[in-house]
């Protein structure tokens, strides 16, 4: 995963980010699946696993499922 820059100056967010996706674009069933890839290597970590990236992996599906879910609402 790519960095990303955060500046927040007089009420105004900025974000560079390397990476970025619509949220009508995100494909949920795959997002699903990777975050239950992502839950079950924080669990049951194999030899070479590293735990903080299951877990950025983990907070990354949730938040593109989250975003999906909250466009789709929109869009109803």
């Amino acid at each position: 995963m790519g960095g990303g820059f955060l500046e927040i100056h007089n009420n105004v967010v900025r974000v560079l980010t390397d990476f970025a996706e619509k949220a009508q674009e995100i494909d949920v069933p795959q997002a699903e699946k990777d975050l239950k890839h992502a839950q079950e290597a924080m669990i049951n970590p194999a030899l070479g696993i590293d735990i903080a990236a299951a877990l950025i992996a983990v907070r990354h599906a949730q938040a593109r499922i989250d975003a999906a879910r909250k466009a789709a609402n929109k869009e109803e």
